[in-house]
């Protein structure tokens, strides 16, 4: 266990498991063969692609500050065009008349200039560079901006650690991204590449004295003589390829040998992939071939891939004797598989007994197992015709090769595997992981019992694309065949058809048995004869079936494990106990009173797909993992680095087993790991009759404290959410804390009181904190501990008003001394201003005390229905910008008298009354122009109050948001929403509800909030859902970010025959809006005077987007839209390009 969580290694070794074939070829190049339907072999990458990735990591970053930290370097590695940084050097402009980047400066750049380009263009680690404008201007880019750019920087690289490029030979500023960083260079032809410009030629002639140590070249374009050369000096590189036709070589049949000779000089060449170098259609097969006349001795080479004629494989190995080859991939360009002519009366070749002689590729065979290839592991062959057949006895060699792990010969068939050979196979091929080896299933085909020598012999074995005779294995009652744990993919060809209908429910249930973590069992397909089925295409109903019983099934979880939602964690990195964040205090998932992007991505998701990505990449793994490694929920995962640690699952407690002190080397994996953790959470998870409440012993860590030197434990935590309980919290206490929650035991009806001690310890250990979260009893002396916290910026009380530590003259005097804190900018004191006995406080009489706080911003509080005014009276002067207001009773007086439907009624007189409209009135006033959020909730949700009552907040000209939560208002019509929206440009959130039954704003209201109100975001307004009759010439402004739209309690004035118009109304008004709903006040409801038409409304509103073109609006939130920039100024409102169309 400690191995697996030791760092920095620990995502080495995961990403290692689930990643053997990486698939690094640039897709820019069309290749021969596609296997992105079906791959070869898959791993858990290969189901989250760089572009997921990608689109994630942008999404991140959008919606989270401290994710964009670790993001935003990824962000910037993969970019595909130089636009993004040239749009950080000033003057440069784009012409959509040309197509072109100019520079517009009438003056020379110097170097400030260039700040914002070079910082960015120190993150950049992967560029492609590629032609997507006219022929006229092939690379969109005046030469003289980056003439002026090189000019500037003294000549020093655009890019200075530049790892891998690639590049459109008709690029005309390629030569300036060339670094001596530079690790890989993949260089493609203009177009389709059947007929490359030359221009290449140029850059491969600058690589020897400009990128001396690159490693690996991909060349697709036209080629000089004196290019190969200038390859030939690269002595750093240990992969090459060349992917063009072969009659764009530079020189001659002998001079491609000479040169294939000439690759021996590389002495760090790895793999080479000469493509049809050697390929001779008018020899048929080049005498230069012929063995004795020339050998190769590659110093370092291990996979070769090459096109030939048949004879061509077994030619090249004779000549490579000596080599250490682990992968030899041979494509023919011919039928490799030669064969007599005699014919079956279907028109399918046999093979007659003297065919052995002709068999080209079964000599090849021998030869491969022979010693000199012992070391080989991979072995592809393809003929681009599929008719090859070929027999068991050619394999016979390579059952030599004890080391043999991918054996593919594409769509070859074979006659002769039966289940004895197969177990030759998998007894002489342990390590085997993919097995792609087809029969002609006229000649007979293993049966469903081979599988059993694969699972005894092979449990490595990932994909096996094997023809099977589908008889049900008749096992013993004590005999099983064990399943293999790793296969994900199975194939058969053609599907021949041989199961009968009552069969396909036994075989699929015993695929479902032998191959546990199938996800991908297909039939694949050849491009020559099919063998005439004997049935109806069994196979495919097979697989269905067993897909079909696995989504039914507890087997489903088996591909969750891919899906962000799923995702455990823990399940690929074990953070500690199946690590689960806390919820929020308050859960405004459902319906939140305001929503961002970051709503629409939670913590937990957030978490969960940044497990993801480290576990399925390794260059995102170095962003994701110290973000895994800051947020945590127990010091349990820190505690497994150290030697020694001990769970005991029947105490539910860790303890030391260690019997000597600890050393400085046994803490090296435990500083590391906790060097990284910025925010942990530690809190009582087991019952409260065990002896170690933390679950942990304290002597833990008071030895880790002692080796360390009495260091803080977690030298650099920002902050910490702990339970009163738990008694080694004091050792996490450092002067980097800024955050701080404490919470008490169980469901906090009586506290346990251990916080005091925390509390205490504050001023002395972590004397720079800035939030504090109390949630636990206090002391009266603790008081005092938290006056004495001058950097304090946000303070935060949060139990009953009955477990203050003191009387209500002392939480009074303390809420006056909290101004001598001069950081402080939101408070919340909950309940501390409360008090049953006197109903209105006499300490709250203005003209006793005054409050003037240096520096509050935003109040929150509790109290009764006069707290309110009386608090607003003694905080004049102060530059407040929120204050949000929760009434212990109804806030909002009115008579007793009440209709025929039982609801009050406000007679003419019940202003005199209305203490919640006073204070409206003194908020209105000069000293609160700085107030941009104002939340009032009476908790009884009978609230009913007159329009009058907030003319003086029409006063405050930067109102933003205004929450007056299920309250009801009588009065407000399209005139007064008129003066709202006019008085208050800025407003982003409106929460106003009305009693219907004296009138509320029609539909035509909106059009007052679309012309004053731009940036609204959230609209919760009862409305007549009259359409406005608007002029030919006039219509709506659409209010754009408007995302939430509500109404209260549904009343149900539509008839039937208004839905659609008024759908269509709300659909145009509010094009972005994605969650329109109904709420609910919990007193009475209004009797509805028809059905539940709104909900009606909305229903059809989200049907006819996602019918529709306006569907598009809602994936604005989908990772594969959102564009940075709008969440991160990278300066300039730059937009980095989201279509990665190509992977490097």
């Amino acid at each position: 266990m400690e191995t697996a969580l030791r760092l920095p290694d620990v995502l080495d070794l995961i990403v290692q498991n689930f990643r053997v074939r990486p698939l690094d070829r640039p897709t820019l190049v069309a290749k021969k063969h596609d296997y992105s339907r079906h791959p070869v072999h898959f791993s858990r990458d290969d189901l989250v692609s760089s572009k997921e990735k990608t689109h994630t990591l942008y999404r991140l970053a959008l919606t989270n500050r401290a994710f964009s930290q670790a993001a935003l370097p990824v962000l910037w590695s993969f970019i595909q065009s130089m636009e993004p940084l040239l749009k950080l050097v000033p003057g440069t402009v784009y012409s959509p008349a040309t197509g072109i980047w100019f520079s517009t400066r009438l003056r020379p750049l110097c170097e400030e200039d260039l700040r914002c380009f070079e910082a960015a263009a120190r993150k950049v680690k992967h560029l492609i560079v590629t032609d997507r404008r006219r022929r006229t201007v092939p690379s969109g880019f005046r030469p003289r901006v980056f003439s002026e750019i090189s000019r500037c920087l003294g000549n020093r690289p655009f890019v200075p650690f530049l790892q891998s490029l690639l590049v459109d030979e008709s690029c005309d500023y390629a030569s300036f991204l060339f670094t001596d960083t530079l690790k890989k260079l993949v260089i493609v032809c203009k177009g389709d590449g059947v007929e490359p410009e030359g221009q290449g030629q140029n850059l491969i002639a600058l690589l020897p004295a400009r990128v001396p140590l690159l490693e690996e070249l991909f060349v697709a374009c036209r080629l000089s003589p004196s290019n190969l050369q200038d390859i030939l000096k690269l002595e750093h590189l240990r992969k090459l390829t060349f992917d063009f036709r072969k009659y764009f070589w530079p020189v001659d049949e002998a001079g491609r040998h000479q040169f294939f000779k000439d690759l021996e000089r590389l002495p760090k060449l790895r793999e080479v992939d000469v493509g049809n170098m050697l390929l001779d259609y008018r020899n048929r097969i080049s005498p230069l071939l012929e063995p004795g006349l020339v050998a190769y001795h590659f110093q370092a080479l291990e996979r070769l891939v090459f096109d030939g004629l048949p004879d061509y494989l077994m030619k090249i190995l004779l000549r490579l004797r000596g080599t250490g080859l682990k992968s030899i991939v041979f494509w023919s360009e011919r039928d490799a598989w030669d064969y007599g002519e005699d014919e079956e009366e279907d028109g399918v070749p046999v093979l007659p007994e003297e065919a052995e002689e002709k068999f080209s590729i079964g000599k090849a065979l021998s030869i491969v197992g022979e010693q000199h290839f012992n070391t080989l592991t991979t072995l592809e062959i393809d003929a681009s015709g599929n008719t090859a057949t070929f027999r068991a006895l050619d394999l016979e060699p390579l059952l030599r090769i004890a080391g043999m792990q991918n054996l593919d010969f594409h769509s070859a068939r074979n006659t002769g595997i039966n289940d004895e050979f197969v177990l030759k196979m998998a007894s002489s091929w342990p390590q085997l992981e993919l097995l792609r080896l087809f029969s002609d299933t006229r000649f007979g085909c293993p049966t469903l019992a081979s599988v059993q020598a694969f699972a005894r012999h092979c449990p490595n074995l990932r994909r096996l694309s094997l023809d099977m005779d589908p008889k049900i294995v008749q096992l013993h009652d004590h005999e099983t065949i064990p399943p293999l744990q790793h296969l994900t993919l199975f194939s058969v060809l053609d599907d021949p058809g041989l199961i009968q209908d009552d069969e396909v429910a036994a075989i699929a249930r015993f695929l479902s048995g032998c191959f546990p973590a199938l996800i991908f069992p297909f039939v694949e397909r050849s491009t020559a004869y099919p063998p005439k089925p004997s049935g109806p295409r069994a196979w495919t109903t097979v697989f269905k079936r067993l897909l079909q019983d696995r989504d039914a099934g507890g087997v489903k979880k088996l591909t969750g494990i891919f899906r962000p939602g799923t995702i455990q964690i823990g399940s690929g990195i074990d953070l500690g106990g199946g690590l689960v964040l806390i919820a929020n205090k308050h859960d405004y998932s459902w319906h939140p009173a305001h929503f961002s992007r970051d709503d629409l991505v939670s913590s937990k998701e957030k978490m969960q797909t940044l497990y993801r990505l480290a576990l399925t990449n390794r260059a995102l793994s170095q962003a994701a993992l110290p973000v895994l490694w800051s947020f945590i929920q127990s010091i349990e995962p820190l505690l497994k680095l150290v030697p020694g640690t001990v769970y005991c699952p029947a105490y539910g407690v860790w303890f030391s087993t260690q019997r000597r002190p600890l050393r400085k080397e046994d803490l090296q994996w435990f500083e590391a790991a906790a060097r990284k953790v910025k925010y942990l959470i530690v809190t009582k998870t087991q019952r409260k009759s065990l002896p170690s409440p933390s679950g942990i012993q304290p002597r833990v860590f008071s030895e880790i404290s002692r080796c360390l030197g009495n260091r803080p434990i977690v030298p650099f935590l920002r902050s910490l959410l702990v339970d009163e309980s738990c008694d080694y919290v004091s050792f996490l206490f450092t002067d980097t804390l800024r955050k701080l929650v404490i919470v008490c035991t169980g469901d906090g009806a009586e506290p346990e009181g251990r916080g005091q001690n925390l509390i205490a310890l504050l001023p002395v250990r972590v004397p720079l904190l800035e939030e504090l979260f109390v949630a636990c009893r206090l002391s009266p002396s603790n008081l005092q501990d938290i006056l004495k916290l001058e950097h304090l910026r946000k303070l935060t009380f949060d139990f009953d008003e009955c477990f203050w530590p003191v009387d209500e003259a002392g939480r009074y005097q303390f809420f006056k001394d909290l101004e001598r804190l001069p950081k402080l900018r939101e408070l919340d004191v909950g309940s501390m201003l409360l008090d049953y006995r006197n109903r209105i406080s006499p300490l709250l009489e203005p003209g006793l005390v005054t409050y003037h706080f240096q520096a509050l911003e935003r109040l929150v509080f509790d109290g009764l229905p006069d707290y309110l005014m009386k608090i607003l009276l003694r905080l004049r002067g102060t530059g407040l910008k929120s204050i949000v207001y929760w009434s212990k009773d109804n806030a909002w007086d009115y008579c007793e008298d009440n209709d025929e439907d039982g609801v009050p009624v406000l007679p003419e007189e019940a202003e005199e009354k209305f203490s919640v409209g006073k204070a409206l009135s003194i908020i209105g006033e000069q000293h609160f122009k700085t107030l941009t959020t104002l939340e009032i909730d009476a908790f009884d949700n009978t609230g009913t109050f007159r329009a009058l009552d907030l003319e003086p907040l029409l006063r405050i000209p930067g109102m933003q948001n205004l929450d007056f939560h299920s309250a009801r208002n009588t009065g407000i019509d399209d005139e007064f929403v008129l003066k709202m929206a006019s008085s208050w440009p800025q407003l982003e959130l409106l929460r106003l509800f009305s009693d219907t039954r004296f009138g509320c704003p029609t539909l035509a209201s909106v059009q007052a909030f679309a012309r004053h109100c731009p940036n609204l975001r959230r609209l919760s307004l009862d409305m007549d859902p009259k359409i406005g009759e608007l002029d030919d010439c006039e219509t709506i402004p659409p209010l754009q970010h408007l995302t939430l739209f509500s109404v209260l309690d549904d009343p149900g004035r539509i008839q039937d025959e208004e839905v659609a118009a008024i759908a269509r109304f709300l659909s145009g008004c509010f094009p972005a809006l994605i969650f329109p709903f109904v709420e609910r006040s919990t007193a009475y409801r209004p009797k509805p005077s028809g059905p539940r038409a709104w909900t009606t409304v909305f229903k059809r509103l989200l049907q006819d987007r996602d019918a529709g073109e306006v569907k598009k609006l809602t994936g604005i939130f989908r990772p594969n839209t959102i564009q940075i920039g709008s969440g991160i100024d990278l300066g300039g409102g730059l937009v980095l390009n989201l279509i990665l169309e190509f992977d490097i």
